[in-house]
């Protein structure tokens, strides 16, 4: 996602990867404020929120948490939506039983989500460059 952000923005900004202009500087040039992958967790954290909030009985809850009988076979080894919701409160050092417990309370959770930190940079060292 990184990756295509920076190629929109090289377009908008008229520069190629040839130029050798650094990610940073095309950024500060468009006064580009955005991270997408933020964006992305944010959007996902606050359908988590809004989730976490309904009824024990409805099917998007009962989805979220994996609680659908399935019956061997390749289905097991998918990946469920709140193992991604994991993963990232694990990137940001938050603890998920903690956000469950902060969901409940809708503006709290709504300024959490604003303030989240952003994920732990797990690039290669090539990469400042970028």
């Amino acid at each position: 996602m990184k990756v295509f952000e920076m190629a929109c923005l090289r377009k908008f900004g008229g520069v190629s990867r040839r130029d050798g202009i650094r990610n940073t500087k095309i950024q500060n040039r468009l006064n580009w404020q955005k991270d997408i992958n933020r964006q992305i967790h944010q959007i996902r954290s606050k359908y988590f929120g809004h989730i976490a909030r309904m009824n024990t009985q409805r099917y998007p809850y009962v989805a979220l948490y994996g609680m659908c009988d399935e019956k061997g076979g390749r289905a097991d080894k998918r990946k469920k939506w709140i193992d991604t919701i994991k993963e990232d409160r694990k990137e940001m050092h938050l603890k998920l039983y903690d956000d469950i417990q902060t969901t409940q309370d809708r503006e709290l959770w709504r300024k959490s989500v604003e303030e989240l930190p952003t994920r732990v940079d797990t690039t290669s060292p090539r990469s400042p460059r970028h």
